[in-house]
């Protein structure tokens, strides 16, 4: 999903200005941020905004002061192991 969301700030929407991913409890929410205060739609041949409708439990477009966010929240990910199932790993990037 961040590389859809990615790809589309910097295609559609005049570059992509910020990523952001917090984790909560139970879930990952995913904030991109770009230069156009356009709302997404569908595109010709394009399929990527369906295929984050049908995979993210929600999702949105909120404006900010020079473009918009668009967010998507999402399950964390389980893993099951012989013992139970456990939170997924997370990977920190600086």
């Amino acid at each position: 999903m961040a590389h859809e969301l990615v790809s589309n700030a910097v295609r559609h929407g005049g570059g992509c200005t910020g990523v952001l991913l917090r984790l909560t409890g139970d879930e990952i929410i995913m904030e991109v941020t770009d230069r156009s205060p356009a709302a997404p739609g569908p595109r010709d041949g394009g399929y990527g905004l369906l295929i984050i409708g049908e995979l993210a439990e929600a999702w949105g477009v909120e404006p900010v002061d020079e473009g918009k966010r668009i967010w998507v929240r999402m399950a964390r990910p389980q893993v099951a192991t012989r013992s139970g199932v456990h939170e997924a790993g997370v990977c920190r990037v600086r």
